[in-house]
């Protein structure tokens, strides 16, 4: 049995009666959201994304001494070591290289090296002067807007551009993914307006990534072998002097890989290809989501007016039921 009485429900009739006269409504909603959608799209540019795969590798970094495990004394000495040797322990992991590639330090040699601020700024470069356009900021600002600045605070106006100011501009166009799907891979995404550009400094990120990494790795391999040599010419227990020349060779291989071998630090995995669809925004997503919403708007407020209708036609009912029936005393 209905717990609901029939007439408590919206006629669907009704419903249907007030859709088609209604229609109008739903032109001058979808119109109205097709005009602001193609405004925004119209003066909305296309951002590219362009991606690379990287996989970090160990490399000769570990080494294995039979006499460690002989005595505790000895165990003691290979602490002593690890503690003074620079890259003992230092595993080109997937850390490791994430809080490379996040550092200022690397992206403002890769900002510096590649003269990568005249591309950044590219709006603030005079491309046939080769200079930069700055206007004069000398000028005393008016009692309004020294009154505005008291408040909000001065922007900061730096022209020409610092390095600084372009390595803070690549980090944050550029995502690091660690990871993904659970692996050892590392995915670096890059999104610009231009896809040439886009394209271009993430090749030039990988390059010069294997670069700093090699030098990183020569300049402490060097260091960790003037270290080992003036205490292999003091060792005086043959087992110790040993394990300390099978240290340094490690090192030694270290700095001839990382000046000769391709992959050294870390294999691309897949390397950075150009992609002719924009990232952002998705224009005919966009388009027919807007549309879809304007119709559920519009249907909202169709059914909005039948249930407003239907409830002051029944309260008119209601209250002239009251009228006419007698009181029970």
């Amino acid at each position: 049995m209905n717990d609901y009485p029939e007439e408590d429900f919206i006629d669907l009739k009704a419903l249907l009666n007030a859709m088609r006269r209604l229609k109008y409504l739903l032109i001058i909603i979808c119109s109205t959201v097709i005009v602001f959608d193609a405004i925004y799209l119209y003066f909305t540019e296309n951002e590219y994304k362009v991606s690379a795969t990287i996989m970090p590798l160990q490399g000769q970094r570990n080494f294995t001494v039979p006499f460690f495990e002989k005595a505790f004394e000895i165990k003691e000495f290979e602490n002593l070591l690890s503690a003074n040797l620079p890259a003992y322990f230092q595993d080109l992991n997937t850390m490791y290289l994430c809080s490379v590639m996040e550092s200022r330090d690397f992206t403002i040699r890769l900002v510096e090296k590649n003269n990568l601020l005249p591309e950044i700024y590219a709006n603030r470069w005079d491309h046939r002067q080769k200079k930069w356009i700055c206007h004069n900021t000398t000028k005393t600002p008016s009692s309004f807007w020294h009154f505005i600045y008291r408040i909000i605070g001065k922007p900061p106006i730096k022209c020409p551009p610092t390095p600084l100011q372009g390595a803070e501009f690549l980090l944050k166009q550029t995502t690091f993914v660690k990871n993904p799907r659970q692996t050892m891979f590392i995915r670096i995404e890059f999104i610009h307006p231009s896809q040439s550009f886009a394209f271009k400094i993430l090749n030039l990120y990988l390059q010069e990534l294997d670069r700093y990494l090699r030098e990183k790795e020569f300049i402490r391999a060097d260091a960790n072998i003037r270290y080992l040599n003036e205490i292999i010419q003091v060792a005086k227990n043959e087992d110790i002097r040993k394990g300390l020349l099978r240290v340094r060779n490690s090192q030694l291989l270290i700095k001839k890989y990382s000046k000769g071998i391709n992959d050294f630090a870390f294999q691309v995995i897949d390397p950075p290809i150009r992609n002719d669809e924009p990232f952002k925004p998705r224009r005919k997503l966009l388009f027919f989501m807007s549309l879809g919403i304007s119709i559920c708007l519009w249907f909202f407020i169709v059914y909005l007016t039948v249930f407003v209708k239907y409830n002051q036609h029944h309260e008119k009912i209601r209250k002239k039921n009251s009228i006419t029936t007698p009181t029970i005393e």
